[in-house]
């Protein structure tokens, strides 16, 4: 819940931001009013798909990593179906939904959706409620110093 508002809220806060890899991005704010600094880190998809672009954002809470997904249309809120597969791994279904802020979607599931340090490839497809099947691609070189750098090991 907190990883929306801070990104709802991004344009308060004061960012430093630097590059992993030439695939990831990291970004650190700094909250005005706890003055804690918060890190995550950002990856584009290799593609667009139906003209709709999509970046996978990784924020650390706690020690647990969170990822979702930012896309440059907007859902329905709710739950959309998809399936993910990250490297030659099987497919699996977590569960992915959209909540306040309607351009993203949170990946979800029990157990926690995770994706190792030692991960190449992320293919996700999406099938969205009353539109059509999205599918992206992302090149995930640099992962581990991106979970480093963001306090998330």
């Amino acid at each position: 819940m907190w990883i929306r508002r801070l990104l709802t809220a991004s344009l308060l806060f004061n960012f430093a931001v630097t590059t992993v890899s030439a695939e990831w991005k990291v970004e650190s704010v700094k909250d005005r009013m706890t003055d804690q600094k918060v890190s995550f880190a950002e990856t584009r998809a290799k593609a667009e798909d139906a003209g709709v672009s999509a970046r996978l954002l990784m924020v650390c809470d706690k020690g647990q990593r969170n990822f979702s997904l930012v896309l440059s249309s907007q859902f329905t809120r709710g739950r959309i179906g998809g399936e993910v597969r990250i490297d030659e791994s099987g497919v699996s279904t977590p569960s992915i939904e959209v909540f306040a802020d309607p351009s993203r979607a949170y990946i979800i599931s029990a157990p926690r959706f995770d994706v190792p340090s030692s991960a190449k490839r992320l293919r996700v497809r999406l099938r969205p409620t009353g539109g059509s099947e999205l599918f992206y691609d992302f090149d995930l070189t640099g992962i581990a110093a991106a979970r480093r750098q963001i306090g998330c090991p």
